[in-house]
């Protein structure tokens, strides 16, 4: 009997774990792939399955109807999956957003929240009737030791899916994953159907029938719903070429002879744009006497490269992350632009910006940035005054750095302003220089050297150089450095009070980004966001405290033991999104690591279930008050870890990613070893040790974590005061279930 219960809740984490990673990836490249997004997915995704457990706990209570689930449910979602791809990919087609552009905000939001429904409502659903299943199976069996052993198992799934993901699942197409996750829920479904109900034969063969043919045939066709569902996510383009590579999603689409490429569904650049290139690139260089040795990071394929060589440097470095970008490029770009891909003088380098940064000793005369606007963490790392620091320490003597934004200079908005008020503030904490040139982009150009700003100066170089242009000529020089805007923009961004600086561990250039995308559609909600930025952060902890107080004085018989598992789950995903964000701060290449993360939390949760499911003597409250302390100087250590870590304390990067795999391990354990403790907990306030809704406290808990983590609390206050957060709450919900225990002996005493 233990061994069927195990096959049923190991496939339902293996299924939910590589189905959630996989789903967060199709809809990052279908909408908007920022954290915020993330975070609402995983609060969809959380909230529909928490939802699920609970209603089974409030419909199901037969034994005929749990063993029903037991066997119904991974059909179920055998096909819901695959049905959940293909909504995920039309979405971008059915709410009419163009390729490489996001969706209206809220119609984003919602739709991508409802779609999630089905499927995790059948997962918390699932999780929920095999555990009483099986309390009804094994009657007189302790319940506590039932309901943690459920949520080991589905914990050891878990663990399975990611490692699975990580190494196999992640290069595969996802209609691919969809036909191993079929086969596995078909078989499980056949196997207990076949244990637990008595059929006939020819209806036994049928099911057989239906478990081998249903996954091989979409396993045999992945590859054409593959390549006609990403056709979806490109309205008006035709989709040449479509690969996923350890780093994201690359696409290459054509519109008449012009491809454009894309990157994890955002807009890379075209294959030939002379006039972004021809602005990215002659500003900066005719901005220096003699640009020897250039450095380029970002996209250089589509003629940043060709106008550098046009200055005659002696050596240029291309720092792309994803080598696979390279081999797009030279397989899809024009035959002159693929050759100057093989000029000598170029040499491309494959990894992470900061990682070459920081390994790299080379000096350059310019740097010139073109990459995406700050708009997820992983772009808004190459904004932020810690990375403009590095920069100057590359930078040769005279040298200079140019980066761009989009931008609108005839009606900037406040959300615009604040963005590009928070770059250019970032730029001069390191260099006094800063140079604006406001159009439809914003470029500015930085340097600790005086600038020269005369455009007949510039002319002189170009003409000294012998660069022959078809958008920057002289006039073209005069007209950007001397119109009206320059002045204007400028003084604009010096005066701006409201942005703060851009920083690595508090992304306010990030949050800026966002709220450019939110005001284009809805500028009310934009300036509601934008308050929020000016709630004092003491008004916070004092909200959280009264908030408590007010429940424990009103709601004296509200459950603790709810309680408890909602702050625990409510922890440990916010503890999963800090761990991830500063995972791609510190080392950007988060896309292939993100299941490894996760896995390492798990990892931890199960061996810390394990240790639970232990019996012990001790009063659960005392146990789970011990706990949450535990929790409280877990995420004060945190601080103390990235702070050592910002300021590069370790000499090894393996032993800092050690590190935060460990920090990962060991919150997943603590948090774990909370859930069978809080079933225990149930039986001592009379409530009986129900499995199917304290996991469904987990879940809840666990989405508010991720929604106000992502969403609000790193991005406002940044990471240390959200620590500070997760500690006032741990603390208080520690001091709750020690009370409530003294006050219990006290009794017993008196």
């Amino acid at each position: 009997m233990r061994k069927i219960f195990f096959f049923s809740f190991f496939a339902l984490g293996f299924s939910s774990l590589v189905a959630q990673v996989t789903v967060i990836r199709e809809l990052a490249m279908s909408f908007y792939g920022n954290e915020f997004f993330t975070g609402w997915v995983l609060f969809g995704w959380l909230f529909w399955t928490g939802t699920g457990s609970f209603a089974e706990n409030i419909s199901s209570r037969t034994e005929g109807a749990s063993i029903a689930a037991l066997w119904g449910c991974p059909a179920v979602l055998a096909l819901l999956f695959p049905s959940t791809l293909c909504l995920v990919r039309f979405g971008k087609f059915l709410l009419g957003a163009p390729a490489g552009a996001a969706p209206d905000f809220l119609s984003t939001l919602g739709y991508s929240f409802l779609i999630l429904a089905p499927f995790c409502l059948v997962l918390g659903y699932q999780f929920a009737a095999a555990a009483r299943c099986w309390n009804f199976l094994q009657p007189g069996s302790d319940t506590v030791v039932l309901g943690g052993r459920s949520y080991l198992f589905e914990t050891t799934g878990f663990i399975a899916g990611g490692i699975l993901f990580s190494f196999a699942l992640v290069f595969a197409g996802a209609f691919r994953v969809a036909a191993i996750l079929a086969a596995l829920n078909l078989g499980i479904s056949c196997l207990f159907f076949f244990y637990f109900q008595n059929k006939t034969r020819l209806l036994r063969r049928g099911l057989v029938a239906v478990t081998v043919f249903l996954p091989f045939w979409l396993f045999m066709n992945a590859g054409s719903f593959e390549q006609a569902s990403a056709q979806w996510r490109f309205p008006n383009e035709t989709l040449v070429d479509s690969e996923n590579t350890v780093h994201g999603n690359l696409a290459v689409t054509r519109i008449g002879k012009q491809y454009s490429f894309y990157q994890n569904g955002l807009l890379a650049g075209t294959g030939d744009d002379r006039l972004a290139a021809e602005t990215l690139v002659h500003f900066p260089m005719l901005l220096h006497r003699k640009p020897v040795r250039v450095l380029l990071i970002g996209t250089g394929f589509n003629g940043a490269f060709r106008e550098i060589l046009k200055h005659g440097p002696e050596a240029v470095t291309g720092v792309e992350l994803d080598p696979r970008q390279v081999g797009f490029a030279k397989k899809y770009l024009s035959s002159d632009l693929a050759g100057v891909l093989d000029d000598k003088r170029i040499t491309i380098v494959t990894e992470d910006s900061r990682f070459f940064l920081k390994t790299h000793r080379e000096n350059f005369d310019v740097v010139i940035l073109n990459v995406p606007d700050p708009s997820t963490v992983l772009a808004n790392r190459q904004y932020t005054a810690e990375f403009f620091r590095k920069i100057g320490e590359h930078l040769a003597p005279g040298g200079i750095v140019a980066t761009r934004l989009m931008f609108a200079a005839n009606a900037v908005t406040p959300e615009q302003e604040n963005l590009a008020a928070s770059l250019y503030k970032t730029l001069h904490r390191s260099f006094p220089e800063v140079l604006v040139l406001p159009e439809d982009t914003l470029y500015l150009i930085a340097s600790m050297a005086p600038l020269v700003k005369d455009p007949a100066v510039l002319a002189r170089r170009m003409e000294t150089r012998g660069i022959r242009n078809d958008f920057v000529t002289a006039e073209y020089l005069k007209y950007r450095l001397t119109n009206d805007r320059v002045s204007g923009v400028a003084q604009l961004l010096q005066n701006n009070k409201t942005a703060w600086t851009n920083r690595d561990l508090q992304p306010r250039g990030y949050y800026y980004d966002f709220l450019c995308w939110v005001s284009s559609f809805h500028p009310a909600l934009a300036r509601g966001f934008s308050a929020s930025l000016r709630v004092p952060f003491i008004l916070i902890p004092g909200i959280l405290l009264s908030a408590i107080l007010l429940v424990r004085v009103f709601f004296r018989k509200a459950s603790l033991s709810g309680a408890a598992m909602a702050a625990g789950g409510f922890s440990l995903m916010a503890a999963e999104i800090l761990l991830i964000y500063a995972f791609q701060v510190f080392y950007g290449n988060l896309y292939y690591r993100i299941a490894w993360i996760i896995t390492a939390f798990m990892a931890g949760m199960g061996a810390g279930t394990w240790l639970g499911n232990r019996k012990s003597s001790t009063d659960p409250r005392t146990v789970l008050g011990g706990l949450h302390v535990a929790v409280t100087f877990y995420f004060l250590l945190s601080g103390g870890l990235w702070w050592a870590l910002s300021r590069n304390f370790f000499a090894s990067s393996g032993i800092e990613e050690g590190l935060f795999f460990s920090g990962a391990v060991l919150i997943g354990a603590l948090l774990g070893f909370e859930f069978p403790n809080v079933l225990r907990f149930r039986e001592v306030e009379g409530q009986g040790a129900r499995a199917g809704k304290v996991y469904a406290a987990d879940l809840f808990g666990s989405c508010f974590g991720a929604l106000f983590s992502a969403g609000f609390f790193i991005p406002a206050y940044g990471v240390y005061r959200t620590l500070m957060l997760l500690m006032m709450l741990n603390a208080s919900v520690a001091l709750l279930l020690l009370a409530g225990r003294a006050r219990v002996a006290g009794g017993a005493k008196g």
